[in-house]
């Protein structure tokens, strides 16, 4: 009975758990980014227009989703954690260029649970077989640009992780269509950057918030 009950609690008010878990996973954020700041100097960086309007489409489809009630009880909670999780990592890499091993850590620990959970260990092997491909094929793309461009400035190591846990969570068909959607956040995100005439050509894109909005905008549409 009491799970059932959380379960209608969950469904009858579900975009307002979104909207808390949301705001929760920010004040987290700011708070690890002050942490981090105290035992290290970092740049802080400001929140751009783009991640704003990206933010904004995540609350439309959370919205979207709860108002459809589509997914289920499972789902509905697998998908505030996946919420929690990116927008954390999204405001943190936004801010201060880090993406903490611990959080990918706990983020690992909890889709391996997820994983044992809802499949067979064979289901999970594929999984951690995928990721590891991925870690390769990244490791070895950043090798390529910075030999290429005799530059240190590639694919950072922070969001090599993040691919790489991101590939773990979803597989190969959904991976791929995150990549797709990542594209097109980017290009967005330079759009508004040009016609802001903000637009640098030797500036820096912190890929944390477009790996997990796109990540995020493929899960409420996928699971």
């Amino acid at each position: 009975m009491c799970m059932k009950s959380i379960a209608s609690l969950i469904e009858s008010y579900l975009f307002i758990f979104y909207l808390l878990a949301d705001v929760l996973s920010l004040l987290l954020a700011e708070v690890y980014i002050q942490r981090r700041l105290k035992r290290q100097t970092y740049k802080l960086y400001s929140i751009n227009p783009s991640h704003i309007l990206f933010m904004l489409g995540v609350i439309l489809m959370q919205a979207v989703c709860s108002a459809t009630k589509i997914n289920t009880y499972t789902a509905d909670i697998v998908l505030l954690g996946i919420s929690c999780f990116y927008i954390f990592v999204a405001y943190t890499d936004a801010r201060i260029r880090i993406i903490g091993n611990d959080v990918i850590l706990l983020f690992i620990l909890g889709i391996t649970a997820f994983h044992l959970i809802n499949s067979s260990l064979s289901i999970l092997l594929y999984y951690l077989s995928f990721s590891f491909i991925v870690f390769c094929l990244l490791n070895c793309t950043e090798l390529i640009i910075c030999k290429t461009t005799h530059s240190s400035q590639g694919i950072g190591m922070g969001d090599i992780k993040l691919l790489c846990a991101t590939a773990y969570l979803l597989g190969l068909t959904l991976f791929i269509k995150m990549l797709l959607s990542m594209i097109v956040l980017i290009c967005l995100h330079l759009f508004i950057l040009i016609i802001s005439k903000k637009y640098h050509p030797k500036q820096v894109i912190a890929l944390g918030p477009f790996i997990s909005f796109a990540t995020m905008f493929v899960c409420l549409l996928s699971f």
